[in-house]
């Protein structure tokens, strides 16, 4: 019978011999690694390419779908992972769904560091209620973030990273998806009783503004007063405003009776502003003109709702058009308007055969209204009289209505003002004498 001591050394003999075997078996999964890796290599023709190639491919493939995200491109195998590491544009931007996971915390802290010292972009949607990491995340890459964009609950969440962003060049602050039991101080007085949206008060909005100074892009869209802070906070701001020097493109709105968006307007003057693109005229016409005298900005684009609720019929658009002269691109909505009716007289008629607007190239008209209407015969003759003019700039013409054929044709038997067929043979020799003199026109139903 073997002795205590013997089996102890026999243990010990076969643990040395295990722990042998173990190296070797190491060294040979590792050799197995490296032959793989080398296969991969060789028939990888990715591999193949230099490194500035291979990393544009790498580029190239985030686009086309935005749910994939660079993280994947370190578990294909070590050359992919080598790749990837070193393309700092892979790791330039990110997108956070917040209260951020476990797993997507330990991300972040490296993701911004593997993009070296390129300029960044970040999205944060979803709630930070409870979450110190995002907004821990944006303070430290404040002053190297280029392009932000927010989709938050609501105002008092925008209030935890509204810092100084000293590099930010493009801001979107956009509405959010709809939501289920969300806390009722969240929701705006007009979705508590059908629907649950995230909305955001002007006032903050007007805080992230001033916070980048160097701005020159900037989207806001479904703005909502709530109610309980904005009127209050708005009322006490109503004769102060915020210059802001740099704004140069600005993008107002999402459609609706509820977007509260267009009143930040009230609060700003943008001397700097090129291009104002509006979905919903949320002030008043007076409002409108004021944030124009204030701003005198070198405007070339406008887009602009005429809504029949507001009161456009008192405007003397020669005054309008005077505080904008340098204007290129003009686009006018016309929601449930009639042709003929005063607003589109004042703002589109009387201006075109006036001298409005001299530097003016591109007009586009868009309504719920068909060209066979009585009056369009009028918007013809006054393009072929601006166009008339020596020295007019007017080059493009576009005429995009929304009525469906049913429409139409229900109007025409209710009103008898519509036409039905092709346009009149005048207004059609019209505008074929202005394509053939070099003019671009577009005639047409617009999607739906």
């Amino acid at each position: 019978m073997a002795s205590v001591e013997s089996l102890r050394t026999r243990i010990e003999e076969l643990c040395t011999a295990v722990k042998h075997h173990e190296e070797i078996i190491h060294g040979l999964e590792k050799a197995k690694s490296e032959a793989r890796g080398h296969l991969n290599r060789i028939l990888d023709p990715l591999t193949q390419c230099p490194l500035e190639i291979s990393s544009e491919i790498f580029i190239l493939c985030l686009p086309s779908t935005p749910s994939f995200n660079p993280l994947i491109f370190l578990r294909v195998c070590r050359s992919w992972r080598d790749i990837a590491l070193a393309t700092p544009s892979l790791w330039a931007a990110l997108r956070v769904e917040c209260p951020c996971r476990e797993s997507s915390q330990k991300a972040l802290d490296p993701w911004f560091g593997r993009a070296a010292g390129l300029p960044l972009s970040l999205t944060i949607s979803g709630s930070l209620q409870g979450d110190q990491v995002v907004p821990a995340l944006v303070k430290r890459h404040a002053h190297r973030l280029q392009n932000l964009h927010l989709n938050l609950l609501c105002g008092e969440e925008l209030e935890a990273i509204t810092m100084p962003f000293v590099s930010l060049k493009s801001l979107a602050i956009s509405q959010g998806r709809p939501i289920k039991n969300a806390p009722q101080r969240y929701l705006s007085s007009s979705s508590r009783d059908e629907h649950d949206y995230y909305s955001y008060d002007p006032f903050e909005c007007v805080q992230m503004l001033c916070a980048a100074p160097n701005l020159v892009e900037c989207t806001f869209e479904g703005i909502q007063h709530e109610v309980d802070r904005s009127y209050s906070i708005f009322n006490s701001m109503r004769d102060t405003w915020s210059t802001h020097l740099c704004l140069k493109h600005l993008l107002l709105g999402t459609e609706g009776s509820d977007s509260s968006t267009a009143e930040i307007l009230n609060h700003l003057a943008l001397p700097a502003l090129e291009t104002l693109a509006m979905k919903f005229f949320s002030i008043t016409v007076p409002d409108f003109l004021a944030f124009l005298t204030r701003s005198s900005p070198p405007l070339r684009s406008l887009k602009l709702p005429v809504h029949p609720y507001v009161n456009w019929e008192t405007v003397d658009a020669e005054s309008l058009f005077q505080l904008i002269p340098s204007l290129t691109h003009l686009e006018l909505t016309f929601a449930r308007y009639d042709l003929g009716e005063e607003p589109f007289e004042s703002l589109v008629i009387h201006p075109l055969r006036g001298n409005s607007l001299p530097n003016l190239s591109s007009l586009t008209i868009r309504g719920r209204y068909s060209p066979n209407h009585l009056e369009f015969k009028k918007l013809v003759d006054a393009l072929a009289a601006r166009r008339a003019f020596v020295d007019s700039k007017l080059s493009s013409f576009a005429f995009l209505y929304s009525m469906s054929a049913k429409e139409e044709e229900y109007r025409q038997g209710v009103s008898g003002q519509w036409h039905t067929g092709e346009l009149e043979e005048d207004v059609l020799l019209t505008l074929q004498a202005l394509s053939a003199d070099g003019m671009e026109i577009h005639v047409g139903r617009q999607p739906h």
